[in-house]
Order: structure tokens, then sequence, then C-alpha cells
């Protein structure tokens, strides 16, 4: 019974496990806590909410009626300041030189003044410099604006955000903002300053100003409210049972509406907020579940409403009490869930720090390392499938790796063999020429030059690489024939300093540029020279093979780049797209090949050629060699 219960176990799932854990560890409170019961504390807890919430509307709205009181001493206080005396002293002054009469209120003199005002740099430097100065002040105002009252549609103008500043402008202008608020005025005639709302829900504060030496009205400055920053404490109220918070002005303008609510609830709450209930504070039972908290304040002509909509669903229980009851409850039980944290660790999470520790292993280079265990489920899976991949990536480091490597070192032999037959054809039948047409000194001196390529493509040493001062012996001799069949027509000349003499490059790379720049580039021409450059730069070698030759066209340019670019996309006496150019330029893609396979993809050689003028090919590679 005991073995098959044991069996039974290890056989279920890490899911089924997890779930029966899960079911214990939160059904047995709640059933408890349901025994226990919390309907006793509804009523204590929302009362206790709904006046921490009543205190928090009171201090938002007293918060948000104590930034506009500050907004209206702030501009009231424009009327007295020196700057804007000085500046109406220089407009009236402006307008008598102009000789326009400012109590002629006619559409004509309004766009003179306009006119005049719009092309006064001086003045719109100062006034703008003053309302940026009220700007720097407030916090809690996005622009300032300034319009003497003859003034019809030019105005000044200057904003907190220079990002926006654009579509803000445009904006003001379409909302007619100095108009509409002289309208305001106008149902307020005794009223110096007034609030406007725009269509947006802007809200504007303005101050009409007036010249203290005839007590005359010269203007109205105006600043937009940043309704982001006075509503910020009320987004802030949007937490835990709050569900909405609705805030509008003069009963009509919506200024904010954060939260879920529908429309039904909605139109519920303003209409509430509509009835103007003469006390500030309103507690209006919705039900059992909801309930609003609505308070009102005004000022001048603005009134602001404020109202919370709160859902009492979580205030259904005692948290103090509550917590109490569970942190003993599990106290009580902390000895089972000690146990099955234990059982669980030992199945779940030890497994799992093994197969970790195995993976490190390998990560180190410990292959085929193995997990041992008697674990079924998911873990004995797991595990199965590790042991099997350990397995195949050391049956692939053992068989395949070395076969590539020996593949590798097949691929660079018949890469090499590839370059010289054609070369030793030529020479031959250039000695069989010379042969019949000069004497035994030169005869001997070609034969000389062509034992010391033989003895290069012979690799007595069997090694991939050579010095830069052997490669560069070799290429002399190999010249040296060359110049007995083209004579002084082709010139020849190496730049290598001492210090990179010794360092070993891959054998035979420089031959074949050197062919094929006397092949395609000086042959053709009739003449030219030929510069061989060895020189190290930053921690690499770089070697050039330079001629004066012919030069390549583009579209064989391009070809070749593409061809270097990818020297491995095509097999060895492969077919390429055009045949003609493949087999012209094999030599120079064989290198690259050699090149890529011994130095890695981020080496290898670039070309540069100018059709009519010759050809640069230049060999980056490492200083290190791997043979």
């Amino acid at each position: 019974m005991r073995s098959s219960l044991s069996s039974l176990y290890k056989r279920t799932s890490i899911k089924t496990k997890w779930t029966w854990f899960v079911l214990i560890l939160v059904l047995y409170p709640m059933i408890l806590i349901g025994y226990v019961g919390y309907k006793n504390y509804e009523e204590v807890i929302t009362e206790h909410f709904n006046k921490s919430v009543q205190k928090d509307v009171l201090v938002v709205s007293e918060w948000f009626e104590e930034r506009l009181g500050d907004l209206e001493k702030f501009i009231a206080e424009t009327q007295y300041h020196k700057d804007l005396y000085e500046y109406a002293t220089y407009y009236y002054g402006r307008m008598k030189m102009a000789g326009i009469d400012i109590k002629e209120q006619t559409p004509e003199i309004a766009k003179q003044i306009d006119q005049l005002l719009m092309n006064d740099y001086n003045l719109n430097k100062k006034l703008g410099n003053y309302l940026m100065s009220l700007l720097l002040t407030r916090q809690d105002v996005r622009l300032a604006a300034f319009q003497f009252k003859e003034q019809e549609e030019f105005h000044y103008i200057e904003f907190r955000d220079k990002g926006s500043a654009f579509y803000e402008h445009l904006e003001f202008k379409s909302q007619t903002i100095f108009e509409n608020i002289e309208k305001e005025f106008e149902e307020i005639p005794k009223e110096t300053m007034a609030y406007y709302i725009d269509d947006l829900n802007n809200i504007y504060l303005a101050q009409k100003i007036f010249y203290r030496d005839t007590l005359e009205e010269v203007g109205t400055i105006v600043l937009k409210l940043d309704m982001q920053y006075l509503l910020q404490k009320y987004e802030q109220m949007l937490t835990g049972a709050i569900k909405a918070v609705y805030v509008e002005a003069n009963k009509s303008d919506e200024l904010l509406a954060l939260g879920e609510l529908s429309q039904e609830e909605k139109s519920k709450l303003v209409d509430f907020m509509n009835r103007d209930p003469e006390q500030d504070i309103v507690y209006k039972e919705e039900s059992k579940k909801q309930a609003i908290m609505y308070n009102t304040f005004s000022t001048r002509n603005l009134v602001i409403g404020n109202a919370i909509y709160i859902s009492t669903d979580i205030l259904l229980q005692d948290i103090r009490s509550l917590s109490r009851f569970i942190f003993m409850l599990c106290i009580s039980i902390l000895p089972i869930f000690l146990f099955l944290a234990n059982k669980l660790y030992k199945e779940i999470i030890y497994p799992v720090y093994v197969l970790s520790d195995k993976m490190q292993q390998i990560e180190k280079g410990e292959i085929g390392v193995q997990i041992k265990g008697d674990y079924h489920a998911e873990i004995g899976y797991v595990y199965g499938v590790f042991n099997r991949m350990s397995k195949q990536i050391q049956y692939l480091v053992n068989c395949v790796y070395r076969e590539q490597l020996m593949l590798k070192s097949s691929e660079l032999k018949v890469l090499q063999d590839q370059i010289n037959p054609h070369f030793l054809y030529n020479t031959l039948e250039m000695i069989n020429w010379k042969a019949r047409m000069s004497g035994n000194e030169d005869i001997a001196q070609m034969i000389e030059a062509l034992a010391g390529i033989m003895e290069v493509n012979i690799d007595r040493r069997d090694s991939h690489f050579l010095t830069i001062k052997e490669e560069v012996e070799y290429l002399k001799n190999y010249i040296f024939l060359i110049q007995k069949r083209f004579g002084e027509r082709i010139q020849f000349e190496t730049q290598a300093s001492e210090s990179v003499l010794d360092y070993k490059i891959p054998r035979l790379i420089l031959q074949p540029l050197v062919e094929n720049a006397i092949t395609h580039g000086i042959e053709p021409r009739g003449e030219g020279k030929i510069i061989v450059r060895a020189e190290e730069c930053r921690g690499l070698l770089y070697l050039t093979v330079e001629d004066t030759g012919e030069g390549i066209n583009e579209e064989r340019l391009h070809y070749l780049q593409e061809e270097l670019n990818h020297p491995q996309k095509n097999y060895i006496n492969s077919e390429s797209q055009d045949e003609g150019i493949s087999r012209q330029h094999i030599g120079i893609i064989n290198v690259q090949k050699r090149i890529k396979l011994l130095y890695g993809e981020e080496y290898g050689m670039h070309i540069q050629s100018i059709e009519g003028e010759g050809t640069q090919i230049t060999i980056k590679l490492s200083k290190e060699i791997r043979e």
C-alpha cells in the first residue's frame, strides 16, 4: 500500500501537485474567514472611509481655491507694475507721433494701430520679455498675452512650452480669446477681472490695465491657466475605493473626468451637481455599493464643482481585525506549509538547481556530463532530454568538428594548387623562346629565377605561410622573368620596412595579384608600373598591390566585389553567372577564399579601381597566424 502510494506520488505531475498546494493554501483560510464573517465591519469601515474622503475633498478644493486666489492676486498686482506703466506711456507717445487719435475707435484706426505696433521691434521685445517674466514666476500658467484696448487683431503673447507654442497660438487666435473676454466684461461691467472658458474647456484669467495718470483703460492682460498642474491633486485621489473624479466649471464645462463611469452614471453625477446643493459636502447614497462626495466653491464669475464617485465594495471588512485573524491562522498552520514547501523544494527547486549546475559544466567545456536520479513526470523528462543532448554534443565535437578540420585543410591545399599551372606553362614557353633568340647567360638567369619560384611552390616545409621577406623575393624572381618578356615596359617596386619583413603571411597570396595586374592591367596598355607595399597599422598587417594599368570598368568591378564579399557561395571550379569574368579573376577570388579560411570573415581584400587610371588591391591580415 505504502509503495503504491509512493509510486503514484512520483508519477503525479508538478502541475497537479502545485494545484493541490494552492487549493489548500487558499481555500482553508477562506473557509475559516467565511465562518467567522465580516459583515459586522461594513458600517464601521464605510463611515471611517467616508470621513476620510470628505476631508480629502475639502483639502483638495481648498488647495484649488487657494491657487486661483493666488493667481487673482498675482494678476491684480500687474496693474501697479512700473514696466506696464512705461509701456503705456510709450504707446500713447507713439500714437501721438503717428498722428493717430486713439479716441476715434473705428476699424481703420484699429488697423493702423495694429500695423504700427506690429512693426515696433522695441516694444515687441520689451512686452515679450515682460510676459515671459510673468510665466517664469508662476508654474500654474501656460501662456501670457497682452493687448492694448484700441487694437483689433494684433496682440503680444508668450508661451511656457516653446515646443507647443505654434499650436497654442493657433488655438488662441481661433478661439478669439480677447474678443470673448471683452464680452465677459460687458456682462459684469463693474469688474476689472474675469474668468473665461473657451470651447476646449481651457480657463483664462483676464485683468484690465488702467493708465495711472488718467485712469483710462489701456488694455487687457490674459493668463491661460495650466489645468494639468491645477488639477493634479484630483488625479492623485483616484485610488482605492474612489471609482471616479469629476470636476466642472460653471455647471457646463467639464474640466476633468477620471475613472471608469458609464454614460448613465456620468449623467446622474452631472444632474446631481447641477442641483446646486446648499451644503459644501453632500453624501448621496446611490446604493449600498456607491456614493457621491460633492463640493463647490466660487470666485468672481467662476464656479467650480467637484464630485468624487465612491465604490464601497472593498470596505466590507475590518482590515485590522481580519489581518490579525489571518496572521494567527497562518501561524497555526505554518508547520503544514513548511512541510509542503520542503517537499516541493525537493521535487522542483533542487532538480532545477542540479540541471543548472550541469549546464554550467558543459558551458565550461566538460562535454558529455550526465544527470543521475530517479525522477518521473516533467523533471524526469527534462533530465532525459538533457542527457541525450549532452551525448549528442559530445558526438558532434568528437566526430563532426574534427571532420570539418580535415575538410578545411584539404580545401586550402586545393586552392593553393589551382593558382600555379597557368603561370608555369607560360614561363616554360618564354624560356623556350628566349633560348632560341638569346645567349646562354640570359637563359641561366631565367632558369635561376624559375628555380626560386619552383622552390616555393614545392613547399618542402609543408607550411601554409611564408615571411613577407620570402614572399617579396618570390615576387622579384617572378617579375624578373616577366621583364625578360616585356622589357622596361613593366616597372616593379617594393615598399616594406624592416619591422614587417619577418611577419608571416599565407604563401603565394601576392603573386596572383601581381599576375592579374600584368595580364589585365598593364599588358593591354603596353606599359606600366606595379608597386607592392607592406605596412603595419593599429596591430594589423596591410599588403597593397597597386598598378597603373587599364583599370576595371564599373560593371566588372561590381561583379568582382560581389564575388569577394561572398567567396564561399560557389565551390571551386563552379560556373558563375559571368563565366568570363570569373575565370579572368579566379586567382584573386581564390586568394580571398584562403584568407577567409585562415583568418576569419573580418579579414580579406578590398579593390579600388578607376577605368583608364589603374587598380589598387589592399589585403588586411592579422599579425597572429592560425596554422
